[in-house]
């Protein structure tokens, strides 16, 4: 279990705050490494303080401990309103080198797609005419797949049908055999 609690942080006798020298900016990415565990895997740097319940991103100071750490490095004020997300997909990793600033609401997916890429977000003709056949299938095989689950709804609809009416008749003669007897038996 992670211990929600982190060790000192150490002060900077800036105007800023931030660390500015570069002893400075040494005794900080101390600290953080000593906040966290890293991964050797992925290179992340798993935060070992506090974790939102609902979200299991890492906390620090009341925000996220990601864009904390990554601020911090490169000294940009926490007053600055960019987002920070990262690019490894780990909500517990505060390694700055996995931290992209966002500017817009389209950066995540673009810097996704310039990933994928090789660090360009333009296709070229023969990469858009790639991806466009692979959303024409995946279109066509979902259009598939939404007409086979209606079949097989509308094949158990009919089986039901005809054992609710094969019962109802079976019901019906069985009625009609008791009425019989009865008729006979007067």
């Amino acid at each position: 279990m992670q211990s929600p609690y982190v060790t000192q942080e150490p002060n900077y006798p800036t105007a800023s705050g931030l660390p500015e020298t570069p002893e400075q900016l040494n005794i900080f990415t101390d600290w953080v490494h000593q906040n966290t565990a890293p991964d050797f895997d992925t290179n992340c740097w798993n935060w070992k303080g506090a974790v939102d319940k609902n979200t299991n991103v890492a906390r620090y100071k009341n925000g996220s401990a990601a864009t904390y750490v990554f601020k911090t490095i490169n000294r940009i004020p926490a007053n600055n309103p960019g987002r920070i997300f990262r690019t490894c997909h780990n909500n517990l990793c505060v390694n700055p080198e996995h931290a992209r600033v966002a500017v817009g609401p389209r950066t995540k997916a673009k810097v996704r797609l310039e990933e994928t890429l090789g660090g360009s977000s333009v296709l070229s003709k023969s990469q858009f005419e790639e991806v466009k056949q692979m959303l024409e299938k995946t279109i066509v095989e979902v259009a598939v797949a939404e007409v086979q689950k209606g079949v097989a709804k509308e094949v158990r609809a009919v089986e039901k049908a005809v054992v609710e009416g094969v019962v109802a008749e079976l019901i019906r003669i069985r009625f009609d055999e008791m009425v019989a007897k009865a008729v006979r038996g007067r």
